[in-house]
């Protein structure tokens, strides 16, 4: 999906001569994600929306369903591509120009390719339910198998190291037996609200089985996982679950491992998942680097050996 975003505001960037393209685009009831590219900055990056931006109005009106057809501003600097495909909403594409406008010809290509981005999206959208958690929003295990793999063929071919992030909450089961499995799935959905909006927009988010989750972090190496693992550990810890009703507090332990630090996908996950648990071990609600597991595990191994 993350491509297929770049692909689409480069098409449109291109045939019509843009200096800023907003990409929005539906991902659930409720949900989108916003990206923009800029002359200036040169690339494709998420973008919040404020309250108080032009834009936070134009998206409203969008999701309220009074934004249907293409527009284009008074001035002739600003152009506004609703997409949809058998009365589904998918995206919604803002084109703007700074020192000139739109001409005639251009926005006659732009017509044309709009039904084809149309296509391209639904596309999307339907591979997008199959591959993501109903209940979380984020990715399932099986695509993580496939996210995996692909991220180290591309380490194996180019050199972009990467890390994984495996984590669990805490002592979720209590959750589960004191007050039943409708609040922890609203705490598991909460949970991967939290983790999703604590990445960059080109991590990928798990739904690892469980209370279990995963993130993969495309080049990044040890401190960056560290900052991103606290901040995720962090966020979770902060906000009330079910605030008014129950009012939890829950915490969250995170294991990294880093790629080419783990020579293969096996060992990646491994030594993740067992810094991961060395997290619990110490007191849960904290971030432990593959490299302390290994001290560990040979302290361990030492102790073992005096002991016998």
């Amino acid at each position: 999906m993350f491509l297929l975003k770049e692909i689409v505001i480069e098409i449109f960037k291109d045939i019509l001569n843009t200096d800023e393209v907003t990409l929005i685009l539906v991902r659930g009831e409720n949900d989108f994600s916003c990206s923009e590219w800029t002359k200036e900055s040169g690339k494709v990056e998420r973008k919040n929306i404020a309250e108080h931006e032009a834009l936070n109005q134009t998206m409203q009106e969008w999701l309220s369903g009074d934004l249907v057809k293409t527009r284009v501003s008074a001035d002739n600097k600003q152009l506004f591509l609703p997409i949809e495909k058998r009365g589904q909403r998918l995206a919604l594409v803002i084109a703007r120009k700074k020192g000139s406008y739109f001409d005639s010809e251009r926005l006659k290509l732009f017509s044309v390719i709009s039904s084809h981005t149309a296509v391209a999206f639904d596309n999307a959208r339907l591979y997008y339910i199959a591959i993501t958690d109903e209940l979380t929003k984020t990715f399932t295990k099986r695509h993580f198998r496939q996210c995996i793999d692909q991220t180290f063929i591309e380490y194996q071919q180019y050199g972009h190291k990467f890390a994984l992030l495996m984590m669990d909450l805490d002592k979720f089961k209590q959750v589960n037996d004191t007050h039943g499995h409708v609040v922890g799935d609203a705490v598991l959905k909460q949970l991967g609200e939290i983790i999703r909006s604590s990445v960059r927009g080109n991590d990928l988010v798990f739904r690892y089985g469980g209370e279990g989750f995963t993130v993969i972090l495309p080049d990044t190496g040890e401190k960056g996982a560290r900052y991103v693992a606290e901040r995720i550990r962090s966020t979770t810890e902060a906000p009330v679950f079910e605030p008014g009703t129950i009012d939890l507090k829950l915490t969250l332990s995170i294991g990294i491992e880093t790629c080419p630090e783990a020579p293969s996908i096996h060992d990646l996950i491994v030594v993740a998942d067992q810094a991961l648990y060395a997290a619990k071990r110490q007191g849960r609600n904290q971030v432990v680097l593959a490299d302390v597991t290994h001290k560990e595990s040979r302290r361990e191994q030492v102790q073992l050996k005096e002991s016998s």
